[in-house]
């Protein structure tokens, strides 16, 4: 496995986490970081497609 800096590595374990479905609340928590606003700050573009994907399916229920 080829060296890579401490951030590079938490940030690719986040985007692992939500791009596979995880909440940002547990992952914010696995980060360490002090409020669920920062997680969805920093990884908002991994959790608005979640959320768009969430909408899809609840629309998707509501409407069969």
């Amino acid at each position: 496995m080829p060296h890579e800096p401490f951030p590079s590595l938490r940030h690719t374990f986040a985007t692992v986490l939500l791009s596979r479905g995880v909440d940002v609340t547990v992952v914010s928590k696995a980060l360490r970081h002090s409020s669920i606003a920062i997680t969805a700050e920093i990884y908002v573009d991994w959790t608005r497609p979640i959320q768009e994907q969430v909408a899809e399916v609840i629309d998707q229920a509501l409407v069969s």
